[in-house]
């Protein structure tokens, strides 16, 4: 493995993203511009590469190369051949027209048979052009296909190769030489250079360049960090900062990863600016910016991952130190690839035996193995204790798999190393730890895009308009980060650039369904259409909710309607405009799907006649959010309308969920829709004998003095009428709002009941007389059956029960 391919492995995994996507582009930016193509040319790059594949000589390289331009012809080909695709169907479609004017017994006129002839001409001249393209490209996934092959073998024996174990004392003295070669070189050039007039002069010369990037550098390490970081916390203690302590902080991308990564950079263009740099030297220099984004980029995503606090993606539940083990395990990772990066520097010549190259990558293996074997156990016991706990989600589960997968990786790849298979033992070990740096990256990533997009929402639309959720929006954010992460991914596990350059075009092609071609730029395309309407739509109701709703006239519940309607609108004009950019054709799909609706139709048409009744809700409003609200037996609050059903809170705190039907078609009593005023009545009863008019003013002062009660319309007292068992009367009185109905009604009787009891005033209960018909049979029977109860208990007395007669 040389130096150019460690560093790309450690700092370039992904400017690979954006590579991936630019090369389809320039070479569809070079199909456009050449327009036809050149079959000379093609034909001697075919021959060429079955000459290169027969012999199989050629170094990896080469062939790689060689597969990039047969690649790149595959695409030229496929671009040539939409649009002679297109040019026959259409072709195809005037033919059968003119056949089907022309059939049955009308003859066909001199013109018709004239534009028949022109249209059968056009068709043989595009046909040819169009089975050529077919035969270049069919030729070409051939060959590509073949290099492959070709490629993959010697990948697979070289990974299966036995080299010297790094054990074995002869690879330490070999080592060493190339290390002492290699710092010998080094110096000795130095020396040459400095006693060169002219390349001291050429030095001193850049003299002050190498100051200004030395002095940025120093900055970058130590002042702009305690600035940067000063300043995000005086940010994030404004009032509109989201408290949102679950997310990695700006603060610590910047003076953790960026500004040392930058300082490194910095150093290395000093050296770079004194223009003398040689073999040994530039290799070295070159890889400094790689080393900084190593170490300190593994740094900052220990800090993210595993923070001591709830910001981390996996917080902790073993305690700090349990946090401070794991982000000392991804450090080591990235002093691991550092370290490996280093020796590919002594070995770039490719002139080291087996055994040096093991010996000088055993450094980055042990610290890699032994970083990865930690982290897999803290990962595994973390695992263990949330199972323990009872809370063992998927998400859990998977850290487990991980930390498994990561103690199965290093212990295999340690043994491998171990016994002679480097090279198989660094593939599988590195491209594992690259992979965990990727999924940290990811997810780091997604929580950050996530806390920007609520730091958004908040600053437009308040807190109501976060409500501590952000919906499908970091799923977008993490689907695509997932489909950008697959070529890099694919990078790591051995993947070169024509095999992604090959995938993408197989991907561009997309897949057939039916008449509809449904390609990967279409998905994509949909996708980001999709996501960017819908993130504005819910800015658009953030706005609204905060700023230009409530500057209004209208009441809560049309500003909630408002919102709520502009949500759906952006919804479906989202799906609109994503299948319109993608340019995909749903008319059959239509058809099919409005037949469907007839029999889906009956089957959720209670759930379309309840969404149609909160469409009428939401627009009539005979409801709004905050009413007290009496329906179908349930009294209390409403505290949401949706195009469903309608949340209403009982004064028990128990919510209860009615079906907008309900709402629509039975009895609805709302005590708040035109105004919070309501009326109490409060029936009272006096005995027999009270004075009326006494009892009245009583009523009317108690009314009067309570401090919920209008004076306009005036309180009442009303002398009701002759009850059975008292004067009955009633207390009517219009309160200020709803809300102190009963607490004014029960602050009323009491004062009630104390009045009465002072003025002497009695509040009679109900009194009933019973006469009995046959009391005096009744209480014959009763004496008889007294004395048959005595004569039981005492025998000896006579039986007057029964008569002397008998």
């Amino acid at each position: 493995m040389n130096c150019a391919n460690a560093m790309q492995r450690v700092s370039l995994l992904l400017l690979l993203l954006f590579a991936w996507i630019a090369i389809p582009a320039s070479l569809d930016a070079q199909s456009e511009s050449e327009g036809e193509l050149d079959l000379a040319a093609w034909e001697s790059l075919s021959q060429r590469a079955d000459a290169v594949i027969e012999a199989g000589a050629a170094s990896d390289s080469a062939l790689i190369i060689l597969q990039f331009q047969l690649l790149e012809w595959h695409q030229r080909a496929n671009d040539r051949q939409k649009p002679l695709s297109k040019e026959i169907e259409r072709l195809n479609a005037s033919i059968a027209a003119l056949g089907a004017s022309g059939s049955g017994e009308r003859v066909e006129t001199e013109a018709e048979a004239e534009r028949r002839a022109e249209l059968v001409a056009e068709l043989e001249l595009v046909s040819a052009p169009y089975f050529v393209v077919g035969e270049i490209i069919e030729q070409s996934d051939e060959l590509v296909s073949k290099i492959d092959e070709i490629i993959q073998v010697r990948r697979r024996a070289s990974l299966f190769r036995l080299d010297p174990s790094p054990l074995i004392p002869q690879g330490w003295g070999a080592a060493a030489s190339v290390i002492g070669e290699y710092f010998d070189g080094l110096l000795a050039r130095t020396g040459t250079i400095w006693a060169s007039d002219a390349q001291r002069a050429l030095i001193w010369q850049s003299v002050p360049a190498i100051l200004v990037y030395l002095v940025l550098a120093a900055l970058a390490f130590t002042y702009l960090r305690r600035w940067f970081g000063t300043a995000m916390e005086l940010f994030r203690r404004q009032q509109w900062a989201l408290p949102d302590a679950s997310v990695p902080r700006l603060s610590d991308l910047v003076t953790a990863f960026l500004l040392p990564a930058a300082g490194v950079f910095l150093v290395s263009k000093a050296f770079e600016s004194t223009g003398v740099l040689y073999l040994q030297s530039a290799q070295l220099v070159e890889v400094l910016p790689s080393l900084g984004v190593a170490i300190f980029g593994t740094f900052w995503l220990g800090l993210c991952v595993f923070a001591d606090d709830n910001r981390a993606i996996i917080p902790s539940q073993l305690g700090i130190e349990w946090s401070r083990h794991a982000r000392i395990a991804v450090s080591l990772l990235g002093w691991s690839m550092a370290t490996r990066i280093l020796a590919s520097v002594f070995l770039a010549d490719g002139s080291a035996e087996p055994g040096a190259q093991s010996v000088l990558m055993l450094p980055a293996m042990l610290i890699g193995v032994g970083a990865m074997l930690r982290l897999g156990s803290l990962l595994r016991s973390h695992a263990a204790f949330v199972r323990s706990q009872g809370e063992h989600n998927v998400w859990h589960r998977s850290i487990g798999a991980i930390g498994w997968l990561t103690l199965c990786v290093a212990g295999v790849g340690g043994i491998l190393f171990l016994i002679g298979y480097g090279l198989a033992a660094r593939y599988l070990v590195f491209s594992t730890m690259y992979s965990l740096v990727l999924l940290a990256v990811i997810f780091s990533a997604k929580r950050m895009l996530s806390h920007g997009y609520l730091q958004v929402l908040r600053i437009a639309g308040g807190e109501s308009a976060v409500m501590g959720r952000v919906g499908l929006v970091p799923v977008f954010f993490g689907l695509a980060l997932i489909l950008a992460s697959i070529p890099v991914f694919a990078t790591i596990w051995g993947a070169t650039r024509a095999d992604i350059s090959q995938y993408w075009s197989m991907a561009r092609e997309g897949l057939l369904i039916g008449d509809q071609r449904i390609t990967l730029t279409d998905v994509i395309s949909l996708i980001l259409v999709f996501t960017i309407v819908y993130v504005g739509t819910r800015l658009v109701q953030a706005v609204l909710r905060k700023s230009v709703l409530p500057n209004t006239k209208l009441d809560a519940g049309a500003q909630t309607a408002i919102a709520t309607g502009t949500g759906y609108v952006g919804i479906i004009l989202a799906v609109i405009l994503a299948v319109s950019s993608a340019g995909l054709d749903f008319t059959n799909l239509a058809i099919v799907a409005g037949a469907l609706s007839v029999g889906i139709g009956f089957g959720l048409q209670s759930v379309v006649s309840n969404f149609v009744s909160g469409i009428i809700l939401l627009i009539e409003r005979p409801i709004n959010r905050g009413d007290w609200i009496v329906a179908g037996g349930v009294t209390g609050t409403v505290t949401k309308i949706s195009v469903r059903s309608t949340h209403i809170q009982t004064f028990d705190r128990a919510v209860v969920v009615v079906p907008n039907t309900d709402l629509m078609s039975g009895q609805v009593t709302n005590w708040t829709l035109g105004n919070r005023l309501c009326r109490t009545r409060i029936p009272v009863g006096v005995a027999y004998g009270t004075d009326p008019r006494k009892v009245e003013s009583i009523l009317l002062e108690i009314a009067t003095q309570h401090p919920a009660v209008l004076s306009e319309p005036a309180p009442q007292a009303i002398f009701m009428n002759f009850g059975a068992d008292a004067l009955e009367f009633e207390l009517r009185a219009f309160l200020v709002d709803t809300n102190f109905m009963l607490s004014a009604k029960s602050d009323m009787n009491f004062e009630i009941a104390r009045r009465f009891e002072e003025e002497g005033i009695s509040i009679p209960f109900a009194q009933r007389d019973i006469w009995i018909r046959n009391a005096e049979e009744l209480g014959e029977v009763a004496r008889s059956a007294t004395s048959a109860e005595e004569k039981n208990d005492n025998p000896t007395l006579p039986d007057k029960s029964i008569s002397p007669r008998s």
